[in-house]
């Protein structure tokens, strides 16, 4: 039995209910399943200023274990779906995909000051 599809407002909202909960910006991740066309959906809450400064380091050397890092610092586990964070090889897309999706949460302004 398939369950239920949440729909785009379920969504929205559930995040708004976990940023309360969390008492941080919580942004969801939607993808979607090729074979079933089933929606995966996870929650992940923005990091820390020092978490941000600490993947930002370690992304000199390796970008995606940076974003893996983040990604299991960030993943609300308890209120995403299991493919996210499963150790199984078929579920690796969504990890990585996850991973990916954490690293953006990571915003850098830019110095627009030009000396004369």
């Amino acid at each position: 039995m398939k369950k239920e599809e949440l729909t785009q407002e379920q969504i929205e909202l559930k995040s708004q209910q976990l940023s309360e909960r969390e008492n941080n910006l919580v942004t969801p991740i939607v993808f979607v399943d090729e074979d079933t066309n089933e929606k995966v959906v996870g929650y992940i809450k923005t990091p820390s200023r020092l978490v941000k400064l600490r993947v930002l380091d370690k992304s000199m050397q390796s970008m995606t274990t940076a974003a893996a890092d983040l990604f299991e610092a960030t993943l609300l586990k308890n209120d995403s779906d299991p493919r996210l964070s499963s150790d199984r090889s078929e579920h690796d897309k969504y990890y990585i995909a996850g991973a990916l999706e954490a690293y953006k949460l990571i915003e850098i302004s830019v110095n627009t000051f030009k000396k004369k």
